[in-house]
Formats: structure tokens, sequence, C-alpha cells
């Protein structure tokens, strides 16, 4: 079967390479498999690789092991890898010939040598680029079979040998380090350029920015890190349970692909990259997109014309309002409307969890109601659990994500049940769980509900089993310094509720003082961090880049790079949070390398912590570039491997918010526990750490302004932001229909019971969602209001004509949405960690008829 497969892979194998794996796959089969051995390994996990004597594959699990379909589904997977990838290089070789033609079009005599030095210095590298890693595909392709053959056969000496591994890990270095000189003198030759045209008239805002930050290269030997490279996904399944399951799941496979995309992606990086900016360059200097022009694409590419420079969002409102608008009343950010019911001298909070029965739920209908009770959905579970699988796709699983188990229902059931309004209990969610006592939650709510003073009894329903991490509610408890809550005791035997629905409370194990109370704002706790991050940065700036070998400085950089996928606005900030998080408690610099659209230091510019990389980082260090995107279990089973990795750079591109998986890894609690997290951490920490790395740009201010006048929207109105994103852009998954409209308007109704009369501003990807709700009576009079369609864009599918002349409106969008008094949300993190870093306490989820009150200040 190996010898009729590799056949089928024309020119991409050099037949001596093949040798061993071809004479490992006559052994006898069952003694041979790997799937077996693997098994074997993950008990005794000091062997790697190595052979088990006698073993046989598991009876179960014949059919999976490695002679059989999963070498057929790698070898084809590499074959169609590598077309793409070759496929991908002849694109980029477009690039170059507009660039060549570019150049012939330069008219302008004061810009025209600065624009050739940038275009002819890039062409030049990117053209021997492509050359020499349209080769490299073949070493690419020879290292995953050779690893197919390590993995699946126990091949001898001089078996291994004859693989010559040595010698394709070689040349792959070379030519990563001739990559990695191209971009040394790209960069060099951008500076010099760049200190030529002080006024900015040659050379765009878009180039300039990517100049700034340190240099992120490295000079070790990178044959060890080829060799890490190729074994890190393998050495996974060394724990016993992720090897059973890749068995059981038919998923060890999966591995090799991991392997062959980080391979093929770091030669196709420094390419890539360069083709991006290319074109990107390219577009800027087309007469439409002119620095002289209004257009969003020429602000976006030169930046704010001098006129415009120092009028940004903190501006004077200079908008009229439109005829017959709906005004609202003004108010403070965040401030509330709603006031607490003045009868209420106590409310009773009933804590149920995502993992709490049905059953359960459906008997404490029946006995309770009114609203002097709460219904409070804690998220509980492990991480992954809570965090839910497959978010992106389109099967029942990704309505698990970002949805909660029994709030919706109990909404609708006490409506349907109970004809009188008064009757009906609340309801809420406590969307995240990696931060801070459910306490938090409980008194933010009761408060808000019962009033500041009121005394709040707690019956708690969920599973404490299920609840993992979380200290019992009687021990956090003692914690709560007002003495305002009570906890019911025995409450099923009040309620009349079946004994087996209650567990009994444990006592919590001691631990040790913790250094930060809760109180303690992020910036204080992150100080001795900003120090050390600052010295490591002043340092790495005088030294010159061979010396950093020296150094000892340990660097983590979060990825966003050209022509990888990296999610919209809410994937991208939970990556960021959830790499920032592991730097902070491995005491590895942070630095983000997000180039993707385009840089992100064109709209967010470094606050508290310089994250930024000058030039994007260096080809080599693309060895050490580690992907998990959509792969949360992978990340979760590397934690302890990342907490310790060996090497001064370390590269992560991932796209989920993880950090309750940080807080419970072994080699990382210490670390954890010395900053007081996760239980206390300050409220809304998320929007703490956004607001210790970010800060919008000039140019960012200016377009969120704009947008503000668009809608009539000055700063202190009482507004409600409601998004409802459909999937009807861009190839992105779908999330809710048109006809789901008046479910999320009945949820910013329910709303301004709590905040107060407001205007409505909503956000949808959906031209034609957008065009139905202007036909609206509160369209019409002004209540409804929605911003233009050139933000409706997604910055990591849409295309990039239409990302480049809408993204700033986007991101404006996104600033406003957390802006608001009280926000609306559908199954997508772009409003949820909107609302999270603007820090709004009157969230709502309203999908499901629900329009369930969700807490977001857990992070």
């Amino acid at each position: 079967l190996v010898i009729k497969t590799i056949k089928t892979l024309p020119r991409m194998v050099q037949w001596r390479w093949a040798v061993a794996c071809v004479a490992a796959a006559a052994e006898e089969l069952r003694s041979s498999c790997r799937a077996g051995q693997i098994l074997e390994l993950a008990r005794e996990p000091q062997v790697w690789p190595g052979a088990v004597d006698g073993l046989e594959c598991h009876s179960s699990v014949t059919e999976r092991c490695c002679p059989e379909k999963p070498v057929q589904q790698v070898l084809a997977w590499i074959q169609l890898a590598s077309d793409h990838n070759h496929q991908q290089l002849e694109s980029l070789e477009v690039a170059v010939s507009n660039a060549v033609d570019m150049q012939s079009l330069l008219t302008d005599s004061e810009c025209k040598e600065p624009h050739e030095a940038i275009l002819v210095t890039r062409a030049a590298a990117l053209k021997a680029m492509v050359e020499d890693a349209k080769q490299l595909l073949t070493m690419m392709v020879h290292l995953l079979i050779s690893g197919l053959c390590r993995f699946c056969y126990d091949l001898d000496d001089e078996a291994l040998k004859q693989l010559q591994d040595g010698q394709a890990a070689q040349r792959v270095a070379a030519t990563l380090q001739k990559f990695q000189r191209l971009q040394v003198e790209i960069h060099k030759g951008d500076l010099s350029v760049a200190a030529i045209d002080t006024e900015r008239r040659c050379i765009p805002y878009y180039l300039v920015e990517l100049l700034p930050g340190v240099a992120v290269g490295d000079f070790s030997s990178s044959a060890q890190a080829v060799k890490r490279l190729v074994e890190w996904p393998l050495q996974r399944r060394l724990d016993p349970q992720l090897a059973a399951e890749g068995v059981r799941e038919d998923r060890l496979h999966e591995d090799f692909f991991e392997v062959g995309d980080r391979l093929f992606s770091s030669i196709l990086a420094a390419p890539g990259r360069v083709g991006h900016q290319l074109n990107l360059l390219c577009l800027s200097m087309e007469r439409r997109n002119h620095w002289s022009r209004e257009s969003p694409t020429a602000r976006i590419l030169w930046g704010l014309e001098n006129r415009l420079k120092g009028f940004g969002e903190d501006a004077p409102n200079r908008a009229a309002s439109k005829p017959g608008a709906k005004k609202a009343v003004s108010r403070q950010a965040n401030q509330s409307y709603g006031e607490p019911d003045p009868g209420a001298a106590f409310g009773l909070v009933v804590l149920i969890s995502n993992q709490t029965r049905g059953s359960t739920v459906a008997e404490l209908l029946k006995r309770l109601e009114g609203p002097q009770c709460l219904f409070l959905e804690d998220t509980c579970g492990s991480a992954l659990e809570a965090l839910g699988y497959n978010c992106h796709s389109n099967n029942e699983e990704q309505r698990s994500c970002l949805y909660p188990g029994h709030a919706s229902l109990i909404i609708q059931t006490a409506e349907l049940e109970r004809q009188e309004p008064a009757l009906v209990p609340h309801v809420a969610w406590r969307r995240h769980a990696g931060t801070r006592h459910v306490l938090h939650s409980i008194l933010e709510l009761g408060s808000s509900l019962w009033g500041p003073e009121s005394s709040i009894w707690i019956m708690d329903f969920r599973p404490e089993a299920k609840c993992i991490g979380q200290k019992p509610l009687a021990e956090q408890l003692k914690d709560e310094p007002q003495k305002r809550l009570k906890l019911v005791k025995k409450p099923d035997v009040l309620l009349g509720m079946p004994p087996e629905t209650v567990e009994p409370l444990e006592p919590s194990k001691d631990e040790a003082p913790v250094r930060f109370p809760t109180e303690t704002p992020w910036a204080i706790r992150l100080a001795e961090y900003q120090a050390m991050h600052q010295q490591s940065l002043e340092r790495m700036k005088s030294m010159k880049e061979s010396e950093f070998l020296e150094s000892g400085i340990q660097i983590l950089v979060y990825s966003c790079q050209p022509y990888a996928q990296c999610g919209g606005h809410g994937d991208r900030l939970n990556g960021i949070i959830t790499v920032f998080l592991l730097a902070v408690l491995t005491n590895r610099i942070f630095l983000i390398d997000s180039e993707s659209p385009l840089p992100l230091q064109l709209l967010l510019e470094p606050r508290g912590i310089d994250w930024r990389v000058a030039g994007g980082i260096r080809a080599k260090a693309g060895l050490r570039h580690l992907s998990y995107h959509d792969k949360r279990r992978n990340f979760e089973a590397d934690l302890e491997r990342l907490a310790t990795y060996p090497e001064q750079i370390l590269v992560i591109n991932m796209n989920y918010r993880m950090i309750r998986s940080l807080f419970e890894a072994v080699a990382l609690h210490e670390a954890v526990h010395r900053f007081g997290l996760p239980e206390k951490a300050p409220p809304f920490l998320a929007a703490e750490i956004f607001d210790a790395l970010f800060a919008p740009t000039q140019l960012l201010r200016q377009e969120l302004h704009v947008l503000r006048q668009e809608l009539d929207v000055p700063r202190g109105t009482n507004f409600i932001a409601i998004h409802l994103r459909t999937g009807q852009i861009a190839y992105d998954p779908s999330r809710h229909g048109a006809d789901e409209l008046e479910v999320f308007l009945a949820c910013a109704r329910r709303a301004e019971k709590d905040v107060g009369e407001a205007l409505w501003l909503l956000a949808t990807d959906s031209e034609n969602l957008a065009q139905q709700a202007l036909e609206l009576p509160e369209a019409k009079s002004g209540k409804l209001r929605l911003p233009h369609a050139r933000g409706r864009v997604h910055i990591d599918r849409s295309d990039l004509g239409e990302t480049l002349n809408g993204a700033t409106a986007n991101y404006a969008e996104w600033l406003l949405f957390g802006q608001a008094a009280a926000v609306i949300l559908s199954r997508s993190y772009f409003g949820e960690t909107a609302a999270e870093i603007g820090r709004v306490r009157h969230a709502y989820f309203a999908p499901g008829n629900g329009c369930v009150r969700t807490d977001l200040s857990s992070s």
C-alpha cells in the first residue's frame, strides 16, 4: 500500500529517501503497527521514538493502524497541500509583475526615486524567495514522508541514515537564513527612505508604521528547531488519554497534517508577507488612492491629512440633528437608569449551571416565581466543556458555543405558564467563569434588581463536582465583606426537591495568601512585568541581532500573518488575551506580529506595553511558530510543554480565549496565584488587558467621531447597541436568520426597562437585513439607526479591496458598540468582546427568544 500510494505523488519525493520506508512496509504489519505502540509508549513515555518488542495492535484498532487508512490519508493530503502551496507561490509572482508595471507608471518626480526604492527591493527579494521556496517544497515533502516512516515503523540505524533527514533540515535552514537576510535588507532600505521623506508625501503611513519595534529573528542552529517542529504534535500522543483518543477517533493522521501545515508555512510566510506588502504598496501609489484623496482606502494607507490631525473622537460634535429625529436623554458611560424595586428588602438567587439537569430546572420553575427571584445560570465544567466545541462549524455542536444551557428556556416557559408579568422571575447568565467567584455576579445583578442594601439569599443547585476549579459556595461566602449574602442550607428539603439534585459541600484546601486583593487594579499587578518588558526591549534595541542568543531574553509573539487564518475582531482579541497571559505567566516578552490584512498598529497603537515587531518576524523565527487556530484540545494538551518551551523565541497563532486552561495548568499554578488569579481577578479582566495593550490611533478616533456624526449620536447619548450577525458575508459560518430581527428588537425593548428610554443602533453583516430594518417604523421615526454599509466587512474573510475600504469603519463600529448603555448580543465574539472592553454591565443574549441578562465581568 505504501509503495502504491507513493507512486501517486509525481516528482514529489526522491526515491532514495523512500527506500527505508518501503523496506519497513514489507514487515509483518500487525507487529509493526504504530497505533498499538503509541498506546504502550504513552505508559512509558521515556522512550521516543521507539518500538515495543512483540507488541501487536489491539484487535479493536487493527483497521486504524498506520499501514492502512492513516497512511493513505496523510499521503493524499501531502499531495494536495504541495500542489496548493505551489499555486500560492505562483500567485505571488503576480505581485512582482504588478510592481514592475507600477514602476513604469510612476510620474511624480518628487516621489519617483523613493517609490522605486521600496518597490524594486521587494520585487527582487520576492522573486528570489519564490524560486527557492518552490525547490524547498520537495524538502518539506521528504520530511513529512520521513516522519510518517518513523511513526509507523521501527527503523534501524541504517534505515534512519538512508532517510537523510539531517541534510534536508540543513537545506531548509539555509534557505530560511537567506530569506531572513533579504528581510533585513528590506527593512534597512525602508528605514533609509523613511528618514529622507520627513513630510510623508512619498512613503505611505502603512509602511512607516511597520518600522518601529524590535527585530525578532533567529541566528541559532535550525536543525533542532526543524526536529522539534516535526515531533511537536506527535509528542502530544504520549499522553495516555490523547493517545487513546487519537486511535479511537481515527485522528492520528491529523497530527501529520499539523506537522505539514507548520513546515509549509515556515517557507511560505516570508514570501507571502513580502508579496502582501508589494500589493498594498502598489495600491497606495495608484492615483485613486493618493494621499490627497478623501477615500477610506487612501486614509488608511496614507494616514490623516494635516488638517484633520487632532480632530478626533473627543472633538465637539458639530453634526446637525436630523429633522424629526427622535432624541434620547443624555447619560454617562454605562450609567444605569434602571431603578431597583424600592419594596425589595431581599431577593432570592437560584443558582443553576449548564451542568444542572433539565428535570431539576423544571421542578424549580414549578415552585419559584415573581420578581424577588433570580435564576442565575453559571458556566461549569472543565475549561473545554465551558468553552464549547466546533464553534465555527455549521453543525449542532455550534449551538453549544456562546449559548446558555437553560436560561432562554426558563424565560420562555415562565412567560408561557404565567399570564401575569408580575409572576415572571428574573433570569441571567454568567457567560464566563474564567475569573472571579460567582458571588461577584450575584452581588452585581442582585444590587441592580433589589437595591444595594438588600439581603440576598442563595439556593445552589449546581452539581458541585462539575464546577471544576471553584471553591464551594460556603467557603466563598466567608470572604464576602458586606455580609449581605446568605446561603440556604438543604434547599432541596425546603422546596421538596429530590435530594439527589444537591450534592454536599466539600471543604476547600488551604491556599497560600494572595498577593493582590480583588480591588487591586491590573496595572499595579502588571507593574513588575512591565518594567522587565521595557528593560528587555531597551536591551534588544541596543544589541546586535547576532547577540540575542547570549542575552537570555525570552519572547512570545502573537502572530497573525498575511494569508494566515486569524478570525475576526473577537477571535483575534481572544487569542491575544490568551497569548499575553501566557507570556506574563512564563515571564516572556510579549509582542504582536499582526499584518493581516493590515498592520494592527494602523488602528490600535501600544499603550502600556510596546508590543511592536519591526518589519514582522524574520523567516527563521517561523520554525518556532505553532498554530492553535480552532485547535483548543491541542492547546490544552500542550500547555505544560509551552510553559517550559526551551527556546528563546516562541510564536503562537490562536483564536480562542483559553485563560481557564492557563489557570488550571499545573506548570503555571504558582505564577497564576502570584497575580491573584483567577478568583481575585479584577472585574472585566479582558478590558484591563485591552487597556494595558491598546489605545485607538488618531485615525481610528477620527473615524469614530465621524460615525457618531453620521448616526447623530453625540457622546453622552443613551443608546442600546444591537448586534445581529447572520454570516451572510464572505463565506462566514451562518449564525442567525433575518426572521430573528424582531426577537432582537424585542430584547432591546426589554433592556429599556433597565437603562431607560434609548436610541437603538443595529450592527449587522447582512445588507438584506439592513434594508429590511430601515423599513420598520422605529427606523423611520429615528429611534433605530444603522451605520453605513462600508463597515460591513469581515476583516479575515472579505477580499482585500473591500477590507481596505471598510476596515477603519468596522473597527469604529466595534468600539462604539462598547460605549452603549446596554448591548443585545448574538452568537458572535464581535459584540461580546466589544461589550467587554467597554465594560458594559447591561448585556442581554437575544437568541432563542429568551433575552437573557448576561454578566460579562468574569472574562
